[in-house]
């Protein structure tokens, strides 16, 4: 099955060790990292950085990763940051992982 590709400010449905693609419709460039950063997720990278103008990139949760629910942030990759993801009225985007994937 090829991996899924998300929105960067969607919510992401994966399972544990699945792969998706993150796709970025802004101008700018993007980092998603762990919410709040610093703290643990189920991805085997840091961070990413999604280029901008529909760009694309790859990601793997980690093997083993339980089911469970983990919130990300979104930054604009800019000496000024900013959020892309603001207007979301449901906060945030997440990393849902469970058994199976939409």
């Amino acid at each position: 099955m090829p991996p899924t590709t998300f929105a960067v400010c969607n919510d992401v449905n994966t399972t544990s060790g699945g792969t998706f693609t993150w796709v970025n419709p802004y101008p700018e460039e993007v980092k998603i990292e762990p919410s709040p950063v610093g703290s643990t997720w189920p991805l085997t990278q840091p961070f990413y950085i999604v280029p901008k103008n529909n760009g694309q990139t790859p990601a793997t949760v980690n093997q083993g990763t339980p089911n469970g629910t983990w919130p990300i942030t979104v930054k604009y990759n800019t000496s000024t940051g900013g959020n892309p993801c603001a207007t979301r009225k449901t906060g945030n985007p997440k990393i849902l992982v469970g058994t199976s994937r939409p």
